[in-house]
């Protein structure tokens, strides 16, 4: 009988710490912007998810997602809103281009902060639009991606002090910046010790994911994919490049090579239900570094 796969969302569960709602969120919105894709449904993706698990707990006003290759987009989702301020958490996992450019560009932000015009309103009741960082970015991330590890090397049984971790992220030679949240998380994890080795690899820029994985030597790898979504990329580019191919079955599951130095994927982080207090995160440092001077903050 084969090994069940490991259940992050359990792990997780054990781990939330209690929340305050704060008096800043009682009256705004919450909007979680993700790339979508025209192959999955939108509200079948991890980020639609997160935003409904956060709307359930009543800590704003209103939670939408949107997306900005999938309906529905930035520009709607936000014209929708009955909120006087709303925070906008970029669901990805580096500050790269769609991060820094197209959503600002989408919703006609002019940084951090933005008031709107009462002719940029319109209809809507919109008056003060916060831009949060990518969930990609924070430091917490760096132990959700420990646990995933962690709870495959449990399933088969392995030492973590004895694998390799591969950390898995899109990248892009056009934009230097798109590799820094992973060649970070994958730094902190070296830092944090408990793993024999810690590597940042790639799809689309040096080092490729398949001449990392080859480069590792005999000891066995659990790979993680930092990927907001379980698209195309987490669950079909690499598996396929780890050499599991299409039909590996779940993550943690399944393994390429042979002897010591087999291959697990632990899967893409993105669906992992902790990825919604990062949101929460985000939306209070942005407090703390924007908006500290308002009542109750």
């Amino acid at each position: 009988m084969p090994d069940p796969p490991p259940q992050p969302a359990a792990g997780r569960a054990r781990r939330r710490q209690p929340r305050v709602k704060s008096p800043l969120w009682a009256q705004a919105a919450l909007v979680l912007v993700a790339h979508g894709s025209e192959r999955v449904a939108a509200a079948e993706t991890a980020t639609a998810s997160h935003a409904k698990a956060l709307g359930r707990r009543a800590l704003f006003r209103e939670v939408k997602a949107c997306f900005l290759k999938a309906v529905p987009g930035p520009r709607e989702t936000v014209a929708s809103l009955h909120s006087s301020s709303a925070y906008i958490v970029p669901c990805f996992m580096s500050r790269g281009y769609a991060a820094r450019t197209l959503v600002p560009q989408e919703l006609g932000l002019a940084g951090p902060l933005t008031r709107l015009s009462r002719g940029a309103r319109q209809a809507a009741p919109l008056e003060r639009v916060f831009y949060c960082d990518p969930v990609g970015t924070h430091p917490r991330l760096t132990e959700v991606i420990a646990r995933h590890v962690e709870e495959t090397c449990r399933v088969h049984d392995l030492d973590p002090a004895a694998v390799s971790v591969l950390l898995v992220g899109h990248g892009t030679p056009r934009d230097p910046v798109s590799g820094e949240a992973a060649r970070r998380h994958a730094a902190r994890l070296e830092e944090r010790a408990g793993f024999a080795r810690v590597r940042a690899a790639f799809l689309e820029e040096p080092p490729y994911l398949k001449d990392a994985a080859e480069g590792l030597g005999g000891r066995p790898t659990v790979a993680v994919g930092l990927f907001a979504e379980a698209g195309a990329h987490g669950e079909e580019d690499v598996p396929r490049l780890l050499g599991l191919g299409p039909a590996a079955g779940p993550p943690g599951r399944a393994a390429a090579g042979d002897g010591a130095a087999r291959i697990w994927y632990a899967g893409p982080i993105g669906p992992d239900p902790e990825i919604a207090e990062i949101v929460l995160d985000q939306v209070r440092a942005f407090d703390e570094r924007y908006r500290a001077g308002e009542a109750g903050a």
